[in-house]
């Protein structure tokens, strides 16, 4: 059974940053998981995302999970 899409919302001001994030001289982590959350965002599905970043399921649910419990890219 397909899991339903539980994309991530984000305030104008966190989608800004996120932005700031991936145009900035960041270390490659951080701006992979800011593309993550960017995605999650815009209702791809965990499995679209991982497919797309070629990284397992569970890294993109991890993101996700870190960023809607503490909204960091650690």
């Amino acid at each position: 059974m397909a899991q339903a899409r539980r994309s991530l919302t984000l305030t104008q001001a966190e989608r800004k940053g996120l932005l700031c994030v991936l145009r900035s001289q960041t270390e490659a982590g951080v701006a992979l998981r800011a593309t993550i959350v960017l995605l999650s965002a815009q209702g791809l599905s965990v499995a679209s995302i991982s497919r797309a970043l070629g990284m397992t399921p569970r890294t993109v649910h991890g993101c996700r999970h870190r960023w809607r419990a503490h909204h960091v890219l650690r």
